[in-house]
Parts: structure tokens; sequence; C-alpha cells
């Protein structure tokens, strides 16, 4: 179904189904479809209903519903979002996602965060958001807020689960941040403190500000 303005009968279909996204150098094209699409020329959106799936070179995404600008530089996603980048190198699960391309860069937005991957980070993620920058598709830059949990591995090659109220990541730095209430729990171990810093490379933790351990020893038989 396609639900339009009179006035504008020969563009529907070209703007709804196939759009491009403009990047400084080059212009990536995006195809989005779903039950119903409505362009609306007064504010140069494109608003999807229903089943909605987002394809191009460098995302794949679906969700219930969304809306994009005309020339695809911001997309905006909503209910049951599931979006990937780069062949499946980072994947999200959330309830609201928003994309803009700014200066060649891609600004993510994300709200409720069931469930982050990034191949560069190694580490299982969520939060109640997460913002971040990606260049040339890795992220270099991310935040997380509320609720935070992350799933990794450390240097021994044992699970840990680190939760906090707020992570932040640098690639630069190769560390992911927890900060607030951060707590790191391994089997037998519970390391707590006003920082952890997860090094992503060597897979240590490091406790900054009041550091504490609890470790729980085997009694013998």
């Amino acid at each position: 179904m396609c639900d339009m303005r009179p006035a504008f009968p020969a563009v529907c279909l070209g703007l709804l189904l196939v759009f491009v996204f403009w990047a400084p150098v080059s212009a990536e094209t995006f195809e989005m479809v779903s039950d119903t699409l409505v362009y609306d020329p007064d504010t140069d959106m494109i608003r999807a209903e229903g089943n909605v799936k987002i394809t191009g070179e460098s995302m794949n995404a679906s969700a219930s519903r969304g809306e994009a600008t005309a020339d695809g530089t911001v997309m905006r996603l909503f209910g049951n979002v599931d979006a990937s980048w780069e062949n499946g190198r980072r994947k999200i699960l959330c309830d609201e996602l928003e994309s803009e391309m700014l200066d060649g860069r891609r600004r993510v937005r994300a709200e409720q965060v069931h469930r982050f991957e990034d191949a560069e980070m190694d580490v299982v993620l969520q939060a109640d958001s997460v913002r971040g920058l990606l260049e040339e598709g890795v992220f270099v830059t991310m935040e997380a807020r509320g609720n935070v949990k992350a799933d990794a591995t450390t240097a021994d090659g044992r699970p840990v689960t680190v939760t906090s109220r707020a992570a932040d990541y640098d690639k630069t730095k190769g560390t992911l941040m927890f900060y607030g209430e951060a707590k790191a729990v391994q089997p037998g171990r519970v390391l707590t403190a006003d920082r952890l810093i997860y090094r992503l490379e060597t897979g240590r933790i490091e406790a900054e500000g009041n550091p504490r351990i609890i470790v729980e020893m085997e009694q013998e038989s």
C-alpha cells in the first residue's frame, strides 16, 4: 500500500522503496520496504508501518515501524528493532534505534537495548540506552547508560559478568570502563569498585576507587 498526496503521484514509488544515503565521498543506496509506506513532502520524511525492512551495503535492519529522511541521512526504527552492520560484525536488538550520518560518520542512538554485540569488543552488552559513533563501520566511541550488564572473558579465559550504572568504550585506548556501583562476578569471586576498566586486548580487569574483592574458598570434604 502506498499513501500519498495527489500532488506527488510521480515520485511516490521511487522515494519510498529506494533512497540514497549520501556520504562526503560516495553514495550508498538503501532499500526500505514495509506493509505501508507514506511520503510527507512537508517534512521530506518517509514513514513505514508494519514489517519494516531496510537493506544496504553497510546496514540491514528490521522493525515494526520506521521513518527516514528522503536522502537517507537520518533513519529511525521503532518496535522489535533488529539491526546489524558490516555483515553482522555489529548487532543490536532494541526497542528504538536512530541512525544519523554527520560529517562522514554515523551516529547511533538506541533505547532499551536487549543485546548489543561487537566483534571488535568481543563483549555482549545490554543497557537502558546506548549511544555510539561509527567511522567506516567501526565503533570508535560508545556510551551505555542505565542498568548496564556486559558478558565478557577475562585474561584467564573465565567468563565474567560486569554490571554498573554506566559504561564508556574508547577504541583508541582499547578499554571499556564501567562506573557507578561497578561489579564483576565470576564463579567464586566478586569484585566491586567505583570504576572497573576492562582491557579488550588482554581481557584484564582493573579496579579503581574503593576496590573490594570477595573470594569463596572451596571447603575440603
